[in-house]
């Protein structure tokens, strides 16, 4: 990616805002973790999000209306006027209920490209 293609990625990012779903990366060691790592943020879709929960070491539920994840370590909110847009993507892994019936072993998982946001693990009040 050229640098004028990354800096268009980071204003329609940041125009669009965060949403759910989104991948946030570590830019520094946050509770048991080393910078780096990937964390999906949960709240309803096709909205921006003011604020949301960020889980590590993720499952995550995805369909048109929701994500939720699990897993942890997470934070209970993060206000994402602490996100910082990078212009990435990457393909991140989630899960849905075939057909939209939940039921028993009716659980499909299934990637998306999502947007990735950094985050230095402090919070406004740090």
């Amino acid at each position: 990616m050229t640098e004028a293609e990354k800096r268009l990625n980071i204003y329609f990012q940041s125009r669009d805002g965060v949403q759910a779903g989104d991948a946030i990366r570590l830019t520094q060691p946050w509770n048991t973790l080393e910078a780096g790592k990937i964390g999906i943020i949960g709240g309803m879709r096709h909205r921006k999000l003011i604020s949301g929960s960020i889980i590590f070491k993720y499952s995550a539920f995805r369909d048109d209306k929701v994500v939720s994840c699990s897993g942890g370590p997470g934070t209970i909110t993060t206000d994402t006027k602490l996100l910082i847009p990078t212009g990435e993507k990457i393909l991140v892994w989630f899960w849905r209920w075939k057909d939209g019936y939940p039921r028993a072993s009716n659980g499909e998982d299934y990637g998306v490209m999502v947007n990735v946001w950094e985050w230095d693990g402090k919070s406004e009040q740090d």
